[in-house]
């Protein structure tokens, strides 16, 4: 997996942007989000992650929301996720690797 690419995404900044494996081991943050997207945020995951199946991807928002969503993917995939909960509203777009 060589790049994540956050597309739009909506909630409370700043969003951190963690990366681990798909049993939740090897947790690293990749960036924080502070700012409005789009524009487009570009997170390149740690090399242990490059020839990974699938990763877990965990946003953590501003108001203490947090959001875990399993991405599988080889190439070329494309993930539009709206998540709506009592509390936090996620609408979450990541575009290809």
């Amino acid at each position: 997996m060589g790049r994540i690419e956050i597309v739009s995404i909506t909630g409370t900044t700043p969003i951190s942007v963690y990366i681990s494996d798909l049993y939740g081991n090897y947790e690293t943050l990749l960036g924080t989000i502070t700012g409005s997207t789009p524009p487009a945020q570009f997170f390149y995951p740690p090399s242990v992650f490059a020839t990974a199946p699938g990763v877990l991807l965990k946003l953590v928002y501003g108001n203490g929301c947090e959001i875990i969503k399993q991405i599988q993917c080889r190439t070329g995939c494309w993930f539009d996720l709206i998540i709506n909960t009592v509390d936090c509203e996620f609408n979450i777009s990541v575009g290809p690797a």
